[in-house]
């Protein structure tokens, strides 16, 4: 994903009061949390025997498997074979000298699964699994707060756009009063800029609208009035001039764009799919804008940040630091780190808390005091440390690796509870302590869960990789048709073989790879025979990806909607490797490219003494190149 441009101008069930809000209260010996339905006379005694065991990032079928081996009892994932949803989330266990039902019992609370037992006395075997209901319930919260989160986004572009509008003209003396109200604001009312981007938003009502709902939205300058074009000129002087000075750089616009503005094309809310990688992005990034130039990108993506947002406003001190001392914005922001992590926490408990935090019954093991400063700062290295110095034991869900800046004090002494809560707030997650188990769950567990994608997808992209020594294309648009959230959820940087690669070409080509994708095999075969594909047979939901990759070149490319259109494409090998050049043609204007070559599986140097374990071996495959 291309680096931010910094800017000024930065559903299946409905079931309304389902989730309580404020603190709730687990009963651990609620239904599903019991190892199995065991009755009086027919106790399995071999759930007694102590466990001693640990698994980081482990899935549950893996997970089972181990523990099978380990205590001689079969425990199974999944309610069959196919049920991927249960056996493929994965958990971190640290427990020692636990007894194996206390284990499991633990394990249903923290999933949010139910425990089943079959077979004949003596010889039970244990089925781990999550039940329809519960996976219901969990849609339906995650449906409700998405439809809650929109709303609230809604709200703020309203008010952002309106506040954007009212700095812009502000009288001086009101303006002064904002460098301590708000400093990014006066930062970016300072510079005009917003007067010039109001007007081409004037004159523009379509990117207006874009937006102001958050969808996105292409407009050629040559579909603008003059005075439209000339506040788009502005508008894009004015912010050259302001990244240069905050980047400090001499970039210039190109030449001869004043004499050729009516190809300038303006794409709202293109990359707004990129910045969702990061969950808490869209809550203090409201929107952005890219502009291209003859096909050629000249200015991508603008921001539009939320302006009474902190980390706007610890921006903007940054902003005004940089202005006044003279010296780069990069300058300015060292030593921010900390503090920013801080903010986004906060605004991200503010948006989207997530499931309730539980009742914390005082007592004594609670308040003892341990030393606990953790070497690294992943959440399954945090928990097997605290692990270590409490003496407790920790069962816990695992939806990716878990990074976050935290502090535990330099060393000394801590109450176990501020620790325990120090871990929930940095990494987004409720802790509960039963027994001699302290029990860890994602917050957004039923967001994230819904996110998950089966491993075997993952597996066979992994040997297929290292099998033929590339993706090809098939492969590439089944990565590309997955949501943000779910590449985001499923591709761990730790994964070698796979992260990379499949990361670089969801970000860089997915939009021609989805739209290669959405086709059948006789249309497939057609972009690469002489005379192409003809666009405009496309059944409407293949046109709608069409037009979309189009119009992030050039909005004004499929104005003569009587012209033929055409998809052709190119194949051509490279070692191992392919390179492929897809070109769109249109009567009377000029075709429009997109090239990518397939990643390259490479077999990894020799590992060193020094060089310390990993999830895989060192395999380093070389990323798709950016599609141009």
């Amino acid at each position: 994903m291309r680096a931010l441009v910094i800017s000024p101008f930065l559903l299946i069930i409905a079931a309304a009061g389902l989730f309580a809000e404020g603190k709730i209260t687990v009963d651990p010996n609620a239904p599903g949390s019991r190892p199995a339905e065991e009755i009086a006379g027919d106790i399995d005694s071999r759930l007694d025997q102590q466990v001693t065991y640990e698994a980081k990032q482990k899935r549950v079928i893996e997970l089972l498997s181990e523990l099978s081996e380990k205590t001689g009892v079969t425990l199974k994932a999944g309610q069959n074979s196919k049920d991927w949803e249960s056996q493929d989330v994965k958990m971190n266990v640290f427990v020692k000298d636990v007894p194996l039902r206390e284990l499991m019992a633990s394990m249903a609370r923290v999933m949010k699964f139910r425990w089943s037992r079959e077979g004949k006395e003596g010889d039970y075997t244990y089925r781990f699994y999550m039940t329809r209901k519960t996976k219901l319930e969990a849609e339906a919260r995650r449906t409700r707060e998405e439809d809650e989160r929109q709303k609230r986004l809604a709200e703020k572009r309203s008010k952002a756009l309106a506040t954007y509008s009212q700095a812009a003209n502000l009288a001086p003396e009101e303006l002064a009063k904002l460098k301590t109200e708000n400093p990014f604001l006066y930062a970016v009312s300072s510079t005009g800029i917003l007067s010039s981007l109001g007007a081409f938003l004037a004159e523009s009502p379509a990117a207006a609208e874009a937006l102001m709902t958050g969808r996105a939205a292409s407009i050629s300058a040559a579909s603008l009035s003059g005075a439209g074009q000339q506040a788009l000129l502005k508008s894009m002087q004015q912010l050259r001039r302001f990244e240069n000075t905050l980047t400090d750089t001499n970039r210039p616009l190109p030449d001869d764009i004043s004499d050729n503005i009516g190809q300038v094309n303006v794409v709202i809310n293109r990359f707004m799919e990129d910045m969702g990688a990061m969950p808490q992005v869209p809550e203090f990034i409201l929107g952005e804008m890219s502009i291209s130039y003859g096909g050629h990108d000249v200015m991508f993506p603008i921001p539009i940040f939320d302006p009474e947002g902190g980390l706007a406003k610890l921006f903007g001190k940054a902003l005004i630091k940089s202005q006044e001392e003279g010296v780069p914005l990069k300058d300015s922001l060292k030593g921010l780190e900390f503090e920013a992590m801080k903010v986004l926490q906060t605004e991200m408990k503010k948006a989207d808390a997530g499931e309730p935090e539980p009742e914390h019954p005082d007592e004594p093991a609670l308040h003892a005091k341990i030393k606990f400063k953790p070497e690294e700062s992943q959440l399954a290295s945090v928990q097997a440390e605290l692990a270590k110095a409490s003496g407790l034991s920790i069962v816990s869900d695992c939806y990716g690796p878990g990074w976050a800046i935290t502090q535990f004090g330099g060393g000394e002494e801590l109450e176990l509870k501020t620790i325990l809560d120090k871990i929930a707030e940095a990494y987004g997650c409720n802790w509960e302590k039963h027994g001699s188990i302290l029990e860890f769950r994602d917050r957004k567990w039923y967001e994230k869960r819904a996110a998950l994608i089966p491993w075997a997808w993952l597996e066979s992209w992994r040997q297929t990789l290292m099998k033929t020594g590339t993706l090809d294309l098939d492969d590439l648009a089944q990565v590309a048709s997955l949501t943000i959230a779910q590449v985001n959820g499923n591709f761990s940087k730790e994964d070698k073989v796979l992260s990379r690669p499949l990361m670089v070409a969801w970000h860089s080509s997915r939009d021609v790879l989805r739209l290669y994708g959405s086709l059948d095999e006789a249309q497939k075969a057609a972009i690469f025979a002489p005379g192409g594909l003809d666009l405009r047979s496309l059944a409407p939901e293949q046109w709608a990806l069409a037009e979309k990759l189009i119009n992030s070149k050039n909005a004004a490319y499929l104005a003569n909607p009587d012209a033929a259109v055409t998809l052709s494409a190119t194949r051509t090998p490279q070692g191992k490797r392919f390179r492929y050049v897809f070109t769109v043609a249109a009567e009377g204007a000029d075709p429009l490219e997109w090239s990518l070559t397939t990643p390259l599986y490479e077999k990894p140097e020799p590992k060193t003494a020094a060089e310390p374990e990993a999830d895989s071996s060192k395999q380093n495959p070389r990323p798709i190149e950016d599609a141009k």
